[in-house]
C-alpha cells in the first residue's frame, strides 16, 4: 500500500461505479453504517437511465410513491444523500481495476483519477451509457478538438460559429445556453423537434432575436482549412446540397448502454451480465459487488425497487466486513444514532 505509483490516489472504504437509482441508494444505505464511500459516473449528471432515457416519463411502481418522473426520483435521491457529502465524479469511467491485495483495489478513471478502495459496488446499469457517434469518417480526428458529444466545453471561444446536431430537450438546453455568448445554427433532420418540456414558441423567440438558426438538414460531411473544421456538408430537405460554415459541432443524437470495460475486468460474465450472490450481491471476486440491472441470479427482476433492495443488502455485506461494531440492525424511526447522521434528530415528528 505505500508503494509509490499509487501516491496519488484517493483513498475510500467503499467506490460505486454507477450513479444510477441503484448507485445512490447503495450511497445512502453506506451512509447509515457509516461507510466512507464516493460515486463515479460517466455522463456529466446522476440518474443513469431513468435521467437519461426517459426523463420526463412517469414511473409508477415505487413504493408510497403514485408517480413520478425519472428526473424526479433523480433529485429525490440526491437530497436524500445530502446528509452524506459523499463526493460524486461526473464524466468519469474506470478504465482499469486491480487487485493490489486481499482488501484493497486500485481503480484508475479516464480522468487520470485514481482510487485506493477496500469494496466497490458496480451499479452500472446495462453498462455505460455513452453518446451515439456521427458516421462521419475523419470526424473522429476531431474529437475533444472541435467536435463534441453531448455537452458544450466552457472553452470555445466566443466569435466562433457553432453547430449543435440533435432534437430534444437538451439540445434545446444547449442551443439556449450557446446563444448567449456564440452564433448558434441548430440542424435536425426533420422539421419537427422531439421537445418535451419545451415549446416550439421556445426556440421561435431564440429565432427571433437572431440568437439562433434552425435548419432542418442532414450532416454528409465536412470541410477543413489548414488542418482544423471549417464547414459542415449539408442535405436538406428538398435535397440540395450546399456548405454551412462552422467552427465547431456540439452533437447530442442520444445514448446507447456498453459494456465497455467491466468486460475486462476479470469478472465471470453471463450475457453481458455479471452473476452474483442473492443474498449479499457480491461476484465471485471478494469485495466487489454488482447491484441494479448490470446482474444475473436466479429469479432477477429489472425492477427499480429490485435495485433498491440489491443495494441495501450489498451495503449491509460491507458494512459488516469495514464496520462490524454496526452489527445490529438499527431503524430511522427509532435509532438516535440514524437520526443524527440523517440530521433529523432534534426534528419535532
Amino acid at each position: 500500500m505505500a508503494e509509490n505509483r499509487y501516491s496519488d490516489a484517493t483513498h475510500c472504504q467503499a467506490l460505486i461505479i454507477g450513479a444510477g437509482p441503484a448507485g445512490l441508494f447503495a450511497a445512502f444505505q453506506l451512509g447509515l453504517l457509516e461507510v466512507k464511500a464516493q460515486i463515479i459516473d460517466c455522463l456529466p449528471k446522476a440518474g443513469g437511465q431513468c435521467a437519461q432515457l426517459y426523463p420526463d416519463k412517469l414511473i409508477y411502481d415505487l413504493p408510497g410513491i403514485p408517480a413520478c418522473s425519472g428526473l424526479e426520483l433523480r433529485d429525490r435521491l440526491l437530497q436524500q444523500l445530502e446528509p452524506f457529502h459523499i463526493s460524486i465524479h461526473y464524466k468519469t469511467q474506470v478504465t482499469a481495476l486491480e487487485q493490489i491485495d486481499a482488501a484493497h483495489f486500485y481503480v484508475k478513471t479516464s480522468q487520470a483519477h485514481e482510487f485506493i478502495c477496500q469494496k466497490i459496488i458496480i451499479a452500472a446499469g446495462t453498462g455505460a451509457f455513452l453518446p451515439k457517434k456521427l458516421k462521419l469518417p475523419g470526424l473522429e480526428q476531431y474529437e475533444g478538438k472541435q467536435v463534441f458529444y453531448f455537452e458544450a466545453p466552457s472553452s470555445i471561444p466566443e466569435s466562433a460559429r457553432v453547430v449543435v446536431y440533435g432534437a430534444d430537450d437538451h439540445c434545446f438546453e444547449m442551443v439556449r445556453e450557446l446563444s448567449t455568448k456564440h452564433s448558434v445554427t441548430w440542424i435536425y433532420r426533420r422539421d419537427e423537434l422531439e421537445l418535451v418540456r419545451y415549446n416550439p414558441s421556445d426556440l421561435d423567440s431564440l429565432v427571433h432575436h437572431g440568437q439562433v438558426q434552425r435548419i432542418t438538414a442532414q450532416i454528409r460531411g465536412f470541410t477543413c482549412n489548414e488542418g482544423r473544421l471549417s464547414g459542415f456538408e449539408l442535405l436538406d430537405s428538398q435535397g440540395e446540397e450546399y456548405v454551412l460554415p462552422g467552427d465547431y459541432l456540439i452533437a447530442s443524437t442520444g445514448l446507447s448502454p456498453q459494456l465497455g470495460p467491466i468486460a475486462h475486468w476479470g469478472l465471470a460474465m453471463q450475457q453481458k451480465l455479471i452473476p452474483v450472490h442473492p443474498g449479499t450481491f457480491v461476484t465471485d471476486i471478494p469485495g466487489i459487488y454488482a447491484v441494479g440491472d448490470i446482474n444475473t441470479y436466479v429469479g432477477k427482476k429489472k425492477l427499480i425497487v429490485c435495485g433498491f433492495h440489491e443495494a441495501s443488502l450489498a451495503a449491509y455485506d460491507i458494512g459488516s466486513h469495514l464496520n462490524p461494531s454496526r452489527q445490529e440492525l438499527l431503524y430511522t424511526t427509532s435509532s438516535s444514532k440514524l437520526q443524527e447522521l440523517l440530521g433529523v434528530k432534534n426534528r419535532s415528528h
